[in-house]
């Protein structure tokens, strides 16, 4: 978590500023524009990750206080402006990757707890639908920078049983809270045979390393090209891939094996490079790959480090190692 300090200071210059406290009263004796509430940080927690716990616990408090509820029109919610609402949505996302997982997914239940008690108070506002969409774009869009699947399955899983939403939402997020909660981390990643490039049959946990990036890719994909150059052009993982300490498994599951063999030149001679033969990553759905590169970090006993997570994430743990 040391890693993340800067960005914590940086959220503090802007969630600390203000305190939490608001006057009471009923919608029509408020104004009709607010400030979003953010919380002030006691000058006696002094460490980041302290700080940045304590931001999180209360990030959503006041603006979600069913004691002060605030208009919800033209482009506000609760008050705040839905740019700005989007904005906070942001911080609160890096901000939960500042602590510890459990506390992350404890923090999203409790969001969700204080979305639906805002819902019910004030039916007529779309907090609930807005917060809930931002959320899953944020930490479950596959193209986002900040994108967590662990995070988002524990609120998906409260979506699946909201009785707010339709038959249809709920069970939308009931798939999601399942394909979200494969490969967790801290697991033991799922293990599969493959076949590599000299026809060889090998499987995932019969490669010895101390640590394995796991790459599902394909060599016509823009990003997966990018991903091998930024592997090959960093000092340091360079000198762990010819160590051996650190191993690359790029591994193709779509169907046109014959194409991919037709490319595999372009792979770096030092990675491992192997298709699903059997079809079994998807159709077992042992991995949920939804976007590609998805990149899967392995600790030596297959424990996963890191899931589908963005490379600049991964290659910052990498190079810290």
């Amino acid at each position: 978590m040391h890693r993340a300090a800067t960005y914590v200071l940086l959220c503090f210059s802007l969630l600390s500023a203000v305190s939490c406290g608001g006057r009471k009263g009923n919608k029509s004796a408020l104004p009709a524009v607010r400030d979003f509430p953010s919380v002030a940080v006691p000058s006696a927690i002094t460490d980041a990750d302290e700080r940045a716990a304590y931001l999180t616990d209360r990030f959503w408090d006041a603006f979600l206080d069913t004691a002060r509820v605030y208009p919800s029109a033209e482009g506000r919610l609760n008050g705040v402006p839905e740019d700005d609402l989007e904005q906070q949505v942001g911080n609160y996302s890096f901000l939960l990757q500042m602590v510890p997982l459990s506390s992350a997914r404890a923090s999203v239940v409790s969001l969700y707890e204080k979305m639906e008690a805002f819902q019910r108070k004030d039916p007529s506002a779309p907090v609930f639908s807005l917060l809930s969409g931002l959320l899953e774009r944020y930490f479950y869009d596959p193209n986002s920078p900040v994108r967590n699947e662990d995070i988002f399955q524990a609120l998906a899983a409260r979506l699946a049983e909201c009785p707010s939403l339709s038959e249809e939402q709920r069970a939308r997020y009931a798939t999601v809270a399942v394909t979200a909660a494969l490969n967790a981390v801290g697991t033991k990643a799922a293990d599969f045979r493959f076949t590599d490039l000299g026809g060889k049959r090998r499987t995932l946990y019969g490669i010895r390393a101390d640590e394995l990036l796991l790459i599902f890719g394909n060599p016509d994909c823009t990003a997966c090209r990018e991903l091998m150059e930024d592997l090959s052009a960093d000092p340091g993982l360079a000198d762990r891939l010819r160590r051996g300490t650190l191993k690359v498994a790029d591994i193709y599951i779509d169907e046109d094996v014959e194409a991919w063999k037709a490319k595999a030149a372009m792979y770096p001679a030092d990675w491992i490079n192997g298709y699903d033969a059997e079809g079994r990553i998807r159709g077992d759905l042992l991995y949920h790959v939804r976007a590609i590169p998805s990149l899967y970090l392995l600790d030596k006993d297959k424990t996963v480090i890191f899931k589908d997570a963005p490379k600049e994430k991964v290659f910052t743990y990498l190079v810290n190692q």
